[in-house]
């Protein structure tokens, strides 16, 4: 389960834009020096690390470690003068609430005085472990060390895509994006749209540790390079996304990990949860969100070389909408007895159960499927679908349900995406799918889309990839191995 969660500072969990803008003017006067295009100008230095801020800005101060004090004395000065207002709605009750059941932390490229500013002028100091700033080191390294290398889960609340990219291990941490804070991010697990809404996230994330629960994880390491090893006990081992500082040392770890599944099957590498943050990632597509094979040749040779082969290929694909196929899929013709309903918004939530029922049924021969309880499915296909505003396309034969087509907006309006496709067996042919895909293009169309987004897909299923062949635009590939270590 989770343990800690971690907290960026600026545009996290206070705004403090009018303490940089004091403190930049308070600076210019005191050093005689003109702002450029105005004081306001600083503010998009919000998050860089104060030594590079003010280097850029007054690349003529020989004496950097002073104008870093009077930086941090200006800024302290305002917020301590002006508190009103400067932490965002809710902060002391979300900090007090969390200290009940995990471990709080903040973690800051700004200095310790800073941090303890914030402390007081929140009155939260009681509730908060512990605090990161840049003396100590960068926020990867602070992250590393909350989570006890990889060991226990974090959640880290970021405003920034640079947040992001401190998250080295997604096995064990999830990223949540503040976007109320002051940057952009299009990378995150989760997002919140301001403090209150963190509770909601944590249910969600708590009911997929639960179900995980059964699955015993550890890390695998030689130095700063690990995996993570997961036992799905009857012999059968998944091996998590790699962190690669030194591809010596990648071999040590690759040795440990066939040293330590003896007698037993290796598939991977996976991402997130296992299967789960996949099956229900409904609010959010991250093209880092899965390890990509191709990004990294020589790991992947690697693993080619110590005796692991390709299981299977995936990809996401984003793609323009394939006109011709539209048109030719218009054209086909079913059978009466199949009838095709489209069901939008909340209205898809009373359809949870049934769903279920179907992917049981088209699903559960696939690679890499594993099998969860209705109430599990009903629960957490809930909680996720309310972060978007799904279409649910319901295909029925006579009066049994026997396909569904889950699809949704982009949250940032970018595209369209195709999560899932379910087909019974019984079901699963040529005319039926294309009708779908009828079903499907009219919508993205009527939305006003020209671009689609077509979510995980088994790489064998030439049909599905006749919706962006020829019309691709960017594509995520995701290679499953697998090493028959029974020998």
């Amino acid at each position: 389960m989770i343990k800690n969660i971690v907290f960026d500072l600026d545009g996290t969990l206070w705004q403090t834009r009018k303490s940089y803008i004091y403190a930049y003017k308070k600076l210019c006067e005191k050093y005689n020096k003109t702002p450029i295009n105005g004081y306001e100008d600083v503010l998009n230095y919000m998050g860089v690390k104060v030594d590079l801020l003010l280097k850029d800005l007054f690349p003529d101060i020989i004496d950097q470690s002073q104008i870093i004090r009077d930086a941090l004395n200006f800024s302290i000065e305002y917020i301590i003068n002006n508190p009103d207002g400067t932490c965002f709605s809710g902060v002391y009750e979300v900090l007090k609430n969390l200290s009940n059941q995990y471990d709080v932390y903040i973690i800051s490229n700004c200095l310790k005085e800073y941090v303890e500013t914030f402390l007081n002028i929140s009155n939260t100091k009681e509730y908060i472990k512990d605090f990161y700033t840049i003396e100590l080191g960068e926020k990867s390294e602070h992250l590393k060390k909350i989570s006890n290398g990889f060991t226990d889960k974090t959640i880290f609340i970021g405003d920034d895509v640079e947040d992001y990219n401190h998250i080295e291990d997604h096995t064990c941490i999830y990223f949540v994006f503040a976007k109320y804070g002051y940057k952009k991010c299009d990378v995150y697990d989760y997002h919140i749209n301001s403090l209150n809404d963190l509770s909601d996230v944590l249910k969600v994330i708590n009911k997929k540790e639960r179900i995980l629960e059964k699955d015993k994880y550890e890390v695998i390491s030689c130095n700063d390079t690990n995996l993570t090893l997961i036992n799905k006990k009857d012999h059968k081992y998944y091996f998590g996304f790699l962190n690669i500082y030194n591809y010596s040392d990648l071999q040590v770890v690759i040795d440990k990990l066939k040293n330590k599944t003896k007698g037993s099957t290796i598939i991977g590498p996976i991402d997130g949860n296992t299967y789960y943050k996949y099956r229900f990632s409904t609010n959010n597509f991250d093209w880092h969100l899965y390890p990509d094979a191709y990004n990294d040749k020589v790991a992947y040779e690697m693993f080619i070389n110590n005796g692991f082969i390709i299981k299977q290929n995936y990809s996401s694909t984003l793609a323009n909408v394939n006109e011709r196929l539209y048109t030719r899929s218009k054209k086909i013709k079913v059978s009466d007895d199949y009838r095709f309903i489209l069901i939008e918004g909340d209205k898809c939530y009373d359809y949870v159960e049934q769903l279920y029922d179907v992917a049981i049924n088209a699903f559960s021969k696939a690679d890499f499927y594993e099998e969860i309880s209705k109430a599990d499915f009903i629960e957490l296909y809930l909680d996720n679908i309310r972060l978007c505003s799904p279409d649910l396309l319901l295909v029925y034969y006579k009066e049994e349900l026997v396909a569904f087509h889950f699809t949704y907006e982009d949250i940032e309006k970018r595209f369209y995406v195709s999560k899932t496709v379910g087909i019974k067996k019984d079901h699963q042919f040529h005319k039926c799918l294309f009708k779908m895909i009828d079903y499907f293009y009219s919508l993205v169309i009527e939305k006003g889309y020209d671009k689609v987004l077509h979510h995980f897909m088994n790489d064998r299923t030439n049909t599905l990839q006749l919706m962006y062949q020829g019309y691709e635009l960017n594509k995520k590939h995701f290679v499953l191995l697998e090493y028959n270590n029974e020998k």
